[in-house]
C-alpha cells in the first residue's frame, strides 16, 4: 500500500505490517482526505469518498 505524499510503502505478510520508504511500483494505492483513509483502512463505514486504484482484493484481505 502506498501512502502521498512521502511515498510509503507498505506490505501485509504472516509476520505483520512491514512499513519501508521506496519508489516501487504499488500493488494498491488509496487516494483521499486523511480522515477517509484512515476509516477505509480500519474498515470503519464507507469508503466511497477514497478512491482505490489496482488490486482492490488485497484492501479487502487488510480487512479480515
Amino acid at each position: 500500500m502506498r501512502i502521498a505524499p512521502r511515498g510509503g510503502c507498505g506490505t501485509s505478510g504472516p509476520d505483520g505490517i512491514t512499513a519501508f520508504r521506496g519508489d516501487g511500483p504499488a500493488e494498491v494505492t488509496l487516494t483521499g482526505d486523511a480522515y477517509d483513509l484512515y476509516l477505509a483502512v480500519w474498515n470503519r463505514g464507507d469508503d466511497s469518498n477514497v478512491t482505490v486504484t489496482g488490486d482492490r482484493g488485497l484492501l479487502e484481505s487488510w480487512h479480515s
